[in-house]
């Protein structure tokens, strides 16, 4: 391919932060005139002279002694290499060599040896990231395979066994859609629809009056000892966008020294207008809709996760609900389930059964359109599931004791519509792989759901492959950061599926090595894996996170922050046991599994179980596994003095799964493994091979499915 003439702009830079990539110029008499990086400058332009010539562009591979920079020409980061010049062997190179089969991306991972060279002429400089400015420096020499590992941190050869362990690009998938698929949330034999608060017999289930006069749980909002009407406690929902401003009110407050008379006109201008009084609110129809869509935005929202700026209610779903009938049917008819609690009027209670039957209708209209299932076009359906879901979980005195419940069928259904909208196969790596927030978020509650259920469930070893492959799409501190309303990252959330999947794999052939060898890898990541948030950088290690924590004279931490991160070191020491037990069948006794049950339970009596920090977020799967594997009188107060000041004024599944807990601790007293415990000594012996031990655990989630169903664990 031939050379290339003219000049070269480098856009706009990302940050106030240069590498150095050396230039080669056409000859030592015409250095390139090169605009030196300022301390605060937002662009660089770099002027070739019209003879100049760019060498050819490689073939294939990056040859020894060369550096590329990227040109981006489409939406795709890093879709295209220039190669720029040849680099001297004594110049430090930008990347390093690799190998010609590879595809390479330059990343700020391969910087090596940045020297102060700003005004040196005889090199180019482009911008780092931001989020990167601090890497900037000395690092280690990455591999060949450091593009890959990177963001799997599973050796490259598990791909080879197991292909959806790690980041990959999925096929466009042209099946037909069975556009006639039933209702997950209605029964075939369901004669009518009705709202899940009134299939049940009325009872009384709103907690007792507390002294302050305020619910701060998992709601969050303060009684009215007004006799007015509650509906006219309320003035409206607050707007989902911020209050007008006046713009001519205040630029008349506005003083400015500038002399442009453009911004002197745009400033005192009385004709800019300003934003309709009722911008950014709902549509609502009558005074019960209204306060039932507040309720949900001031008493439900805030319950949902500490941490305000990634509550997918509030920032993802809620504002769909206004342009979109079905998601504001079914915030009404979720609200409507926690108000019924305290108040049970005949208005209140026909609007909840109209916004539930209604809500019926639309998703059963979304379901059936093909559209639904094109990228881009799912978010408003995977919204509806999610509070359709949630509606069910909190009543769960109806759904008891079932295999499949209805919030199980939403999760699968909302599985199979993500994996048909996955825009993957649009990018080259998983790494670029870009989505929206919304379907981010949105996919990780779902996948939250079904993966924490799964655990405690019986395996299903019909199954060919580890699903949830858009967890792992973008880079790893993307996959590495806290979903708010999850309380773990979705790195972490794929972990326990595969371990959930090695577990089917070793029931159906106990001497698989390579499950044995992908098991072991998995037990060294989780004794390391960070997890950040926006509260928080996170910590490396469950030892410097507990040792970092401040505690009050209660023995709790009180911000945000370190709520965030025990919640998440939780869910990490409790994915070591569940590792521990399922796949490497380790009795609870074991050393290993009791060790890290110190640290979860660390990790859970230093979380508030009440008030402000005290939210949806609280993590019940790490709470429930702490108790399997607990078994002295200490350990299982810790998990007693959980669940019992929360489930009387909670609506949710922790009630059910205190009934589950119960259960269990009654048949792992009286159960009879088929060995005896064995010593202190045995156990550090490694007590035999893995097929050579009892998995015990099947035993017991197959006494959980028969007792209490399908559990949720959210």
């Amino acid at each position: 391919m031939g050379g290339h003439r003219g000049s070269v702009h480098l856009g706009e830079p990302c940050c106030s932060s240069f590498v150095p990539a050396p230039l080669r110029p056409r000859s030592p008499s015409s250095p390139l005139p090169l605009v030196p990086h300022p301390s605060r400058s937002t662009s660089l332009s770099l002027h070739l002279p019209v003879d100049f010539r760019f060498p050819p562009f490689p073939s294939n591979g990056l040859r020894r002694g060369g550096a590329y920079i990227e040109v981006a020409s489409s939406m795709e980061p890093s879709a295209k290499r220039r190669r720029l010049g040849h680099i001297a062997d004594t110049v430090p190179r930008v990347t390093a060599p690799r190998s010609r089969d590879i595809p390479i991306e330059p990343s700020l991972n391969d910087v090596h040896d940045v020297e102060d060279d700003v005004f040196d002429p005889t090199h180019a400089f482009f911008e780092a990231l931001p989020s990167a400015v601090q890497r900037i420096g000395p690092r280690h020499q990455s591999s060949s395979s450091d593009a890959e590992t990177a963001q799997s941190d599973l050796s490259p050869w598990v791909k080879d066994i197991f292909p959806h362990f790690l980041p990959f690009i999925p096929s466009v998938d042209r099946n037909p859609v069975d556009l006639q698929s039933p209702n997950p949330f209605l029964e075939p034999d369901e004669l009518e629809v009705t709202h899940p608060v009134l299939r049940k017999p009325a009872t009384t289930t709103r907690p007792p009056p507390l002294p302050s006069g305020s619910v701060n749980g998992f709601l969050k909002f303060k009684f009215s000892n007004n006799k007015r009407k509650y509906s006219e406690s309320f003035s409206g929902p607050p707007p989902l966008l911020p209050a007008a401003v006046d713009h001519a009110a205040s630029a008349s407050q506005h003083k400015t020294t500038s002399v442009d008379p453009r911004v002197l006109v745009l400033r005192n201008s009385s004709h800019v207008p300003p934003l309709p009084p009722n911008f950014g609110h709902v549509c609502l129809r009558g005074h019960t809709d209204r306060a039932l869509f507040a309720f949900f935005l001031r008493a439900i929202v805030p319950g949902r996760t500490v941490i305000e700026g990634d509550n997918t209610y509030k920032t993802e779903i809620a504002p769909i609900a206004a342009e979109n009938d079905l998601v504001k049917c079914c915030i009404l008819s979720l609200a409507a389930t926690y108000v019924l609690d305290f108040v049970q009027t005949p208005t209140l209670l026909q609007r909840a059964g109209f916004n539930h039957k209604k809500s019926m209708v639309l998703l059963t209209e979304e379901l059936n359109k093909p559209d639904t299932y094109k990228p881009g076009h799912e978010v408003a359906v995977l919204a509806a599931l999610t509070l359709l879901a949630h509606n069910e979980v909190v009543n769960w005195e109806i759904a008891s004791r079932e295999p499949s419940p209805k919030w199980y069928r939403a999760s699968k259904k909302a599985e199979f519509i993500m994996s048909r909208t996955n825009p993957g196969y649009r990018y080259s790596k998983p790494i670029n792989v870009q989505c929206t927030t919304a379907r981010t978020q949105i996919a990780h509650l779902f996948c939250y759901y079904i993966v924490m259920s799964d655990c405690v469930c019986p395996l299903n070893l019909e199954t060919t492959e580890c699903s949830f492959s858009w967890l792992m799409n973008g880079q790893d501190q993307e996959q590495r950061t806290i979903v708010g309303m999850a309380g773990l990252s979705p790195k972490l959330t794929h972990f326990i599926a595969k371990i959930t999947f090695l577990a089917g794999t070793l029931l159906k052939n106990p001497t698989a090595v390579a499950s044995l060898l992908v098991a072991g890898q998995i037990e060294k990541l989780l004794q390391s894996f960070p997890q950040s948030s926006l509260l928080s950088k996170g910590y490396p290690t469950l030892e410097a996170m507990l040792a970092a924590c401040t505690l009050n004279e209660d023995g709790k931490v009180t911000t945000a922050a370190e709520v965030t991160d025990l919640i998440a070191g939780s869910y990490v020491a409790a994915a070591q046991i569940y590792l521990q037990c399922r796949v490497f069948r380790r009795t609870r006794s074991h050393p290993l599994v009791q060790r890290v049950l110190d640290q979860l339970l660390s990790c859970i009596t230093r979380q508030p179980t009440s008030g402000n920090l005290f939210t949806a977020q609280t993590p019940l799967y790490s709470v429930f596994v702490a108790g399997i594997v607990a078994y002295k009188p200490h350990h299982r107060d810790v998990v007693r003095n959980w669940f019992l000041p929360i489930c009387p004024d909670a609506r949710g599944n922790v009630p059910p799964a205190w009934r589950a807990m119960q259960s269990v601790w009654e048949w792992m007293d009286t159960r009879d493994f088929g060995f005896p415990e064995p010593t202190f000594g045995d156990l550090m012996d490694e007590d035999g091979r893995v097929a050579d031990r009892h998995a015990w655990w099947e035993d017991l989630v197959a006494v959980l499915m028969e007792k209490e169903g399908r559990m949720n664990l959210s």
